[in-house]
């Protein structure tokens, strides 16, 4: 058996070389940075520096490779043995810096703190959901959890802890319908001509008003996943929730707000907490006199509405979102007929009986 996992390297504009794993297993090949830099200058130090990063970067293919023969054998990977689903999670939500993530990780540490990912299957999954159940939770706190625990199953997976995610396998429990607060084009305007508290989440919430994305994908936006084609901005990256590696074309007023380019693997925009950002957008709404319930995520909602408004149709919507699945992109067509109702209902009475 071939080695399914290579070393590439690519020279970055800056001369800086970033290591990527180039891996071609069953049919299907996958290039994933490993946010691993080979540095520019031939000095001793950097020699050094240098040598041992590309040793590091061997190791971990060395171990992905290894990882490969067990699985190719039937066995499972041996990380997966040993982690517990609780402590993955925990990792999981760390780096991905979601609220709602932190409290369904808490319930999984809370319902079972020793199951190992790979002991996790159909049956474990759905008495989950009945505990879930018998907690009194809300149908769509339960839907949330239910979607944490797939997002995360299917990240080990494919990160080769285990070799199919059991989540999968059981149905989604369902969730009420919510109202999904948006912002206009005039409430947009006002925000855009006042001052915030903090500059950088004013940019970052307005860039996901224009394109989208989740605060997730914001927080690991890095320089290297904005590009230039054919005269247009270009952003491709890989959807923290999905998984799915999206390619996006943003519009002028977007790229405005990205700044002046920096390094490679220099996030875009410098998020501080979410304690922070929310107290911002709250200040800010207030300022402008918004008495809607604004969120970060209302950023998305009020793409997807923006979409609706410019007839913009339901495909093309729902890649622009990356929704897998289009039902929920529905669901801002729905919003959008309900908002188109209400506003003809405001025409005066004009007529008489």
């Amino acid at each position: 058996m071939k080695d399914p996992v290579k070393l590439l390297k690519r020279v970055l504009s800056d001369n800086t070389v970033s290591l990527y794993t180039d891996t071609y297993y069953k049919g299907k090949r996958e290039k994933k940075a490993m946010d691993l830099y080979l540095l520019p200058g031939k000095d001793p130090h950097t020699r050094q520096v240098n040598k041992e990063t590309e040793e590091l970067a061997r190791l971990i293919i060395a171990e992905k490779n290894l990882e490969f023969v067990r699985l190719s054998h039937g066995f499972p990977s041996r990380r997966g043995e040993r982690l517990t689903l609780a402590d993955y999670f925990a990792a999981y939500e760390s780096k991905h810096g979601n609220n709602g993530y932190r409290s369904a990780c808490s319930r999984v540490r809370r319902y079972d703190d020793k199951i190992t990912l790979a002991r996790v299957d159909r049956r474990w999954v759905v008495d989950y959901i009945v505990y879930l159940a018998h907690e009194g939770l809300a149908k769509n706190t339960i839907a949330l959890y239910f979607s944490a625990l797939r997002a995360v199953m299917s990240q080990a997976v494919k990160e080769d802890l285990i070799r199919h995610n059991p989540v999968k396998e059981v149905e989604s429990p369902e969730g009420e319908e919510s109202n999904r607060e948006h912002l206009t084009i005039e409430e947009l305007q006002t925000l855009q001509g006042l001052e915030t508290m903090d500059v950088e989440v004013r940019n970052a919430f307005l860039f996901s008003c224009f394109t989208g994305l989740r605060k997730c994908d914001i927080r690991h936006l890095r320089w290297r996943d904005v590009r230039t084609v054919e005269g247009f901005v270009r952003i491709h990256i890989r959807q923290q929730k999905t998984g799915e590696l999206i390619y996006l074309d943003i519009n002028p007023q977007a790229a405005m707000l990205l700044g002046e380019r920096s390094a490679p693997w220099v996030e875009v925009f410098r998020l501080p907490t979410d304690y922070y950002i929310t107290k911002t957008l709250n200040a800010w709404m207030d300022d402008a006199g918004i008495t809607k319930h604004i969120t970060y995520h209302c950023a998305r909602h009020t793409f997807a509405m923006l979409m609706m408004a410019m007839d913009v149709d339901l495909g093309t919507t729902q890649k622009l979102l990356g929704h897998t699945d289009i039902k929920t992109t529905m669901i801002y067509a729905k919003m959008f007929d309900s908002t188109k109702r209400k506003a003809v209902m405001r025409i005066p009475k004009i007529l008489e009986d």
